[in-house]
């Protein structure tokens, strides 16, 4: 256990440095291909994301990997659904509150869209994580890394402008969805609402 959480902290300063290094470099790459206000648009969605990503869960699934019981499956199906239920109901009220807003409204809400997407991939992340499987996260947060940059690029070379760079965040989380479905079998589950859950 101490060897597997030795190897966890290193991987995961790789996996940080190595994020850190392909964001950089797609950003720059990014934001010489966009208008400064195009990419002040997206910086707004962005910002408005991380502050759903952060509602989207309510901490239930950072309490399942802390929690000394392996979680059942019922549960992991409770938070599944919690999670597709709260994401659906922010991107509802984020995209009503920004329908004022013109292009912005339209390019936030395109952004938090993609909300729903990441919430398929909690419960393999809470398996991942309470079973220090943490080359597969690396592997997983650099695959849809590439891939987001790898979309935005292209797609705005060739002339998507900002919605190439807004569609790459559903992209993102499809990938890293799929990639956490297609590694992780138990990952794989229907959401099942319960309240005793």
């Amino acid at each position: 256990m101490r060897r597997r959480a030795v190897t966890g902290a290193v991987v995961d300063a790789i996996r940080s440095s190595g994020l850190r290094v392909v964001g950089l470099a797609g950003t720059i790459v990014t934001a010489r291909l966009l208008s400064p206000y195009d990419f002040g648009l997206v910086a707004v969605g962005a910002t408005v994301l991380t502050f759903g990503a952060y509602l989207d869960d309510g901490g239930v699934g950072i309490a399942l990997i802390r929690r000394v019981e392996e979680p059942e499956r019922a549960e992991l199906q409770a938070v599944l659904a919690l999670q597709l239920m709260l994401d659906v109901l922010l991107v509802l009220g984020i995209g009503l509150a920004m329908l004022p807003f013109g292009l912005m409204g339209r390019v936030t809400t395109v952004i938090v869209a993609s909300l729903p997407f990441g919430a398929l991939r909690a419960p393999g992340y809470i398996v991942y994580e309470r079973r220090m499987l943490y080359r597969t996260l690396a592997v997983i947060d650099m695959g849809d890394t590439i891939v987001f940059y790898l979309w935005a690029i292209t797609t705005i070379a060739l002339g998507w402008g900002v919605w190439g760079l807004a569609t790459a965040f559903a992209v993102r989380e499809l990938t890293g969805t799929v990639l956490v479905l297609a590694l992780l079998p138990d990952g794989r589950m229907l959401p099942r609402p319960s309240l005793a859950r």
